[in-house]
């Protein structure tokens, strides 16, 4: 468990800070940019988005996977380096060209940005990569590093050239930029640590290819599946509407995503770890892991979620600014599904690294499918509210179909008494914060300065009252907490 504490104190700790940096940039850029503007840099993005999730193909998974496998054996760790450097180019070569078809038969984005988007699909494939090297031998510390530079680097480049009125293509190079420099330093500072047993003149490592790329490619099926799941329904809303109901949307969609940042850095540390324990045969403490991560994503999915969910049109007024105000109740209904996706991404990676991906990605796949369809059918009479709609009753289906998989699988879910007080927290902790917003109403400003904090004091109060915290479990936190620090 200390482990696995380590990896998602250090996951979370960049999340965070790219939350942060999201927070800030967003808000900024929405003012800079004309509504009709944002909906078309929401659209390019949602592209670019699909295109990072297929472009791969899973090799960060499956990266990360073998290489905490293999965690000994340090020539066979350069072999599966070399292997994925390889596939990567390939995949991105080949998504490149079925782009540039696409798009000839499909006009998807202006022939301008294409140049950009390739150069994007070829750096974060080698990205993806040497990230996952970081993670495979648990040293997510230096992964998470270069993705917030990478973050970072963005937002402030892109700010610049939209303030100099460079606009969407501004923003969309200053994302390319951004890419290529992390790209670059993170594969000068890893190669160094490579045990290179391997050269030019050596045969291919046909092995490695075989593993690496037969896991990324059953990977990549949900990956995939589960990236359109979430992009789907804005690539549909600019389809069947409008650049400014896109825009709207998309003011709905991310911070409905905002609130997944404990869940996934959970995520991000669970599939090595599980690997890990399931190569060693301990079943146990694989269970010990989960029980702990789904019980801490389930809490935070509580307060962030309650949350938003109260103070939903306050946060947008003053997030997005009055002409966004038709975005809260599409985020209302987001929040619910967003809610359920949260937790099966806690579960869905112990499965993936146990046996069950091929079931996972089935599930993901047919989940995919009922989202596309309830999409078509709600978008063209309900527009971003159908769309919401879709969405949440899509990651609604995903989250019963892994519980599913998951009792027929030899691991165990939370037991009756934490799923019993972390209803009860909902329930008590949703209420009373509902009823004491609704006491008061002050502007918008003054409500989103008090009430989040007003709001977490309850959370922590009920959650110790009823007993999904206790004090020893948040000394060890603040433990991991300090033992990153001070690594750092």
């Amino acid at each position: 468990m200390n482990s696995l504490r380590k990896s998602i104190t250090v996951i979370l700790s960049g999340s965070v800070f790219r939350l942060v940096v999201g927070v800030l940039f967003t808000p900024i850029l929405v003012r800079i940019l004309s509504q009709e503007n944002y909906g078309i840099y929401a659209h390019l993005m949602a592209v670019i988005g699909v295109l990072l999730t297929l472009g791969p193909l899973g090799l960060f998974d499956s990266v990360r996977k073998h290489v905490a496998e293999f965690h000994e054996d340090t020539e066979r760790e350069f072999t599966i380096f070399v292997a994925a450097i390889m596939l990567s180019v390939c995949y991105a070569i080949a998504v490149s060209i079925g782009l540039l078809s696409v798009n000839k038969i499909s006009y998807i984005v202006s022939p301008e940005f294409f140049p950009l988007l390739v150069l994007i699909l070829f750096s974060h494939n080698i990205f993806q990569v040497l990230r996952g090297m970081y993670y495979g031998r648990r040293r997510e510390q230096i992964a998470e590093i270069f993705l917030s530079s990478r973050k970072a680097i963005y937002a402030g480049a892109a700010l610049t050239f939209a303030t100099l009125g460079f606009g969407v293509y501004g923003v969309i190079a200053s994302y390319t930029a951004a890419l290529i420099v992390v790209t670059v330093a993170i594969f000068v500072f890893l190669v160094p640590s490579l045990d290179r047993g391997y050269s030019a003149f050596s045969p291919l490592p046909t092995a490695d290819l075989n593993i690496v790329g037969r896991y990324g490619l059953t990977q990549a099926v949900g990956g995939v599946s589960a990236m359109l799941l979430y992009k789907t329904d804005i690539l549909l809303v600019e389809y069947f509407g409008t650049s400014t109901e896109t825009a709207l949307y998309q003011a709905a969609l991310l911070p409905a995503e905002y609130i997944w940042f404990v869940p996934s850095a959970i995520q991000m540390a669970l599939l090595q770890n599980a690997s890990y324990h399931w190569s060693e045969g301990n079943i146990e403490q694989l269970n010990s892991n989960l029980h702990k991560g789904l019980k801490y994503a389930i809490a935070a999915l509580i307060l962030f979620g309650v949350g938003l969910y109260v103070l939903s049109n306050e946060f947008v007024l003053f997030y997005y600014g009055y002409e966004y105000r038709e975005s809260s109740y599409p985020l209302q209904i987001l929040l619910i599904g967003t809610f359920f996706f949260g937790i099966s991404r806690v579960f869905f990676p112990v499965l993936q690294a146990t046996g069950w991906i091929k079931y996972t990605e089935l599930a993901t796949v047919i989940t995919l499918l009922i989202n596309v369809a309830l999409n078509l059918l709600l978008i063209p009479d309900f527009g971003i509210t159908g769309a919401a709609i879709a969405t949440s009753l899509s990651y609604a289906f995903l989250f019963f179909a892994g519980i599913l998989l998951f009792i027929q699988s030899e691991f165990t879910l939370l037991s009756w008494q934490e799923l019993l007080r972390l209803g009860m927290l909902l329930v008590v902790f949703g209420s009373s914060f509902y009823m004491l917003t609704r006491l008061f109403n002050p502007s918008p400003i003054t409500t989103l300065a008090i009430f989040p904090a007003v709001g977490l004091f309850l959370f922590i109060t009920f959650a110790f009252i009823l007993g999904v915290f206790r004090e020893a479990e948040v000394a060890e936190l603040v433990e991991a907490i300090r033992a990153t620090s001070s690594q750092k």
